[in-house]
Parts: structure tokens; C-alpha cells; sequence
């Protein structure tokens, strides 16, 4: 197991944000409300990119663990390029999920 599949699995934050675009607007809690309205605006500050609890405690012995903190870092690019190219592909049904909101409220 590597370190980035034991802190964050990031096909969590992919399912997570479908879980937001199919969700009515009117059921969402303030949470989700407040990521949905960060989603709106491109805004992927939500996101722990290049940052978590455990890197900021853990000291990382990178022959134990087989990975660097590069390593890391460079995974959790990849995510933030995944979610942009997601955001992309999903812009024209996140356009016309946001017409069908603003038109049923």
C-alpha cells in the first residue's frame, strides 16, 4: 500500500463530486452546499492539494515506505489534473445541471 492510497484515495473526491452534480440543490447539507458553490466558481481550494494532517505531522522514512515526499507531490498533481480534466468533461452537464437548479427554484 502506497502513502497517498492510505491518506487519500482520490477517486473518493471523484465520486464525491459526482455525488454533488446528481444530488437535488434543495437536499444538500452546508457542507456539500458550500463545495458545491467552490465547484461552481473552479474554485479546488477544498481539495488538501499539496497538504494533509498526516504530511505535515509524519516524518517519512522513504526507505521504509518506498515513496518520497516528491512522490507525493507529484500524486497529488496528477489529481488536481484529474478533477480538471473531470471538471472539463463534465462542464456542459454541469452547465445544464445549473440551469435545471436555477429554473426549479
Amino acid at each position: 500500500m502506497c502513502i497517498r492510497d492510505r491518506f487519500h484515495d482520490t477517486w473518493n473526491y471523484v465520486y464525491y463530486i459526482y455525488h454533488l452534480w446528481k444530488k437535488s440543490r434543495r437536499e444538500l447539507n452546508g457542507q456539500e452546499i458550500y463545495i458545491y458553490s467552490k465547484l461552481e466558481m473552479n474554485d479546488l481550494s477544498w481539495l488538501p492539494l499539496r497538504r494533509s494532517m498526516e504530511l505535515e505531522t509524519a516524518v517519512i522514512d522513504s526507505n521504509e515506505e518506498g515513496e518520497s515526499i516528491n512522490t507525493i507531490m507529484d500524486s497529488l498533481q496528477q489529481f488536481k489534473r484529474m478533477i480538471g480534466d473531470l471538471k472539463f468533461r463534465l462542464g456542459s452537464r454541469a452547465e445544464t445541471l445549473n440551469r435545471i437548479i436555477k429554473g426549479s427554484s
